[in-house]
């Protein structure tokens, strides 16, 4: 632990990640719902879109609604419902507000554990504008994400001054954050894992007996009198005594004893996102074979790295591509696992490297796919938590090199001050796609291939448009890639009957009624495209059973009346 810097160093990296996170992502404040998630958990959702009232708190801790259980993440979008009505730029404004909280919590917690100023600041940065955080920052239904990673950071901040004051208070405060964080979203289970690898390093409450390798030694021996001859002034006393950077240790055993009530909540929270996502028929544990899924998990790990260091082709949705190529599943094996070899033979002089990479893998793991949810094979939201840990080890990384090269002091400055307009730039484009439905699902479709559920879900946006002709070819499309999606064929049915082609309409109504009899808007929609063809006996009866369906279907009910008068 150290002891605060000079006041107005924090300040003003405080303000300038203020400056760049907002310079960024402030156009969404002019942006839309997406329809994408966005209708079901928010416009469409008459318990959320009604704002705050005792039943619909507890629908929110009660149900299993869109495939999880996040009831703090309910309550939090009837707060702006309530406070905003359905004005989709202060829903967006409100992530942002949560992602620049982040950014300043991830400075401020890394700042205070190691005493790196500049360190923590780039990995702030990095965490703040890098175009992988945009899904979670630009999309509304994504405030899961920035919420939940709020209370992951206070409980971080929180159990550090823990560690210091030894006060049973702080540490029951920490546990109540982490239950509100997997309140919010269940993906921050990982936490108990993460609070290890601080104990480890930078908190470094205790060591790992790991072998030094000769290059190692040399290294140590050595490493002193160049890091000197390279460190500024602050520099020299964040590493000024070993007892001034270490907490005194503790048994290994009672590090671990202090996670179990964490690793209970995160059970509990496991358990119950496992029972809704079967519930609710979201999870896809029984769709793809465990070998496809393993594979997929490999592969994607070595995607979400070469995102991070090259964040081109980023998209709403990565369409599941079954099991991938031999040689992808061979060299994402062989890239892990030389990778984590190396890690750990470097780890006794370079402990921050084992703790950026293990929590960029751990953190990962609930999402990473082995246990399939959806029908994405990744996506840009799951790295908002892990990549924090790619960025710790390459900062601190490359602050290792430059000291052991001893080169100019200017060079490191200049270096970050050139990713960081890079990345701004390609996140500022990226924000850019997420004005509305269709310049999303367009870039998306731009950017992969044979992705049906963003055909699908560009066909009916172009739809509610009045965009029929448009409409038709994506709805087509989705239905060459997956022919049995009823959803799809009753949209493209009504874009073919809003264009005058009656007949095949017609074909897909009854094909659709054939597996499901029982819905009510299709039979109405049939028998109106019926009547149009003077086909008016049969109309009667479609609208008739629609009727029969929902007595409280109006239009129906109307179609009906006039149909009888003909």
């Amino acid at each position: 632990m150290h002891k605060p810097g000079p006041i107005h160093r924090d300040l003003i990296v405080s303000i300038f990640l203020i400056g760049i996170t907002v310079a960024v992502f402030w156009p969404v404040g002019k942006y839309g719902f997406i329809n994408l998630d966005d209708i079901q958990y928010v416009t469409a959702n008459p318990h959320v879109a009604t704002g705050i009232s005792s039943e619909n708190v507890r629908w929110a801790f009660t149900t299993f609604y869109a495939s999880n259980w996040h009831p703090l993440t309910w309550i939090s979008h009837m707060l702006d419902c309530q406070v905003f009505g359905l004005k989709p730029g202060l829903h967006h404004l409100v992530n942002l507000f949560f992602h620049v909280a982040n950014t300043l919590l991830l400075f401020f917690i890394f700042r205070r554990m190691t005493g790196g100023l500049w360190q923590s600041a780039f990995v702030a940065v990095l965490f703040a504008v890098h175009p992988l955080h945009v899904e979670s920052v630009a999309w509304v239904s994504e405030r899961k994400d920035v919420l939940s990673t709020f209370f992951f950071m206070l409980t971080m901040g929180v159990y550090i001054i823990y560690v210091e004051k030894r006060d049973m208070k702080i540490y029951l405060l920490a546990i109540f954050f982490f239950a509100m964080g997997l309140l919010a979203k269940p993906m921050v289970v990982t936490l108990p894992f993460v609070l290890f690898l601080l104990d480890y390093w930078p908190l470094r409450r205790f060591r790992l007996n790991l072998p030094l390798t000769a290059d190692n030694r040399a290294e140590k021996s050595s490493r002193g009198s160049k890091k000197k001859e390279y460190m500024t002034d602050e520099m020299k006393r964040a590493h000024a005594s070993k007892a001034q950077r270490d907490i005194r240790h503790r048994p290994l055993t009672q590090i671990l004893i202090e996670k179990i009530p964490f690793i209970i909540l995160s059970s509990a929270s496991s358990v119950i996102t496992y029972v809704a996502q079967e519930s609710s028929g979201a999870s896809a544990l029984h769709g793809f074979p465990l070998s496809t899924r393993i594979a997929n998990a490999l592969v994607s790990y070595c995607s979400y790295i070469w995102k991070a260091v090259w964040p081109s082709g980023l998209a709403v949705l990565y369409p599941y591509p079954g099991m991938p190529p031999a040689w992808e599943i061979v060299g994402a094996v062989i890239f892990l696992a030389v990778t984590t070899f190396l890690i750990v033979r470097v780890a006794k002089t370079h402990p921050y490297l084992a703790t950026g990479w293990l929590w960029f893998i751990g953190t990962l793991v609930p999402v990473i796919g082995v246990v399939q949810v959806g029908y994405q094979s990744m996506a840009d939201r799951y790295t908002y938590i892990p990549m924090i840990g790619i960025f710790i080890a390459i900062v601190w990384a490359v602050q290792d090199i430059a000291g052991r090269l001893r080169l100019p002091r200017a060079i490191l400055p200049a270096l970050a001050a050139c990713v960081t307009a890079a990345l701004m730039m390609v996140s500022f484009f990226q924000v850019r796609y997420w004005q509305n439905s269709i310049t999303l699902f367009a870039h998306t479709l731009a950017v992969t291939k044979n992705n049906a559920v963003i055909e699908a879900d560009m066909g009916g946006s172009l739809l509610e448009r009045g965009m029929f002709a448009e409409a038709i070819p994506h709805l087509e499309a989705a239905l060459k890639i997956a022919p049995d999606n009823l959803d799809t064929q009753y949209n493209l049915a009504n874009a073919l009957a809003r264009q005058g082609r009656l007949e095949k309409a017609i074909s897909y109504y009854d094909g659709i009624l054939r597996v499901r009899p029982d819905e009510a808007a299709v039979h109405n929609n049939l028998g109106i495209a019926l009547a149009q063809l003077g086909r008016m006996s049969e109309a009667v009866s479609h609208f008739r059973e629609a009727v029969r369906i929902r007595p409280d279907f109006p239009e129906a009910r109307a179609n009906l009346g006039k149909a009888l008068a003909r």
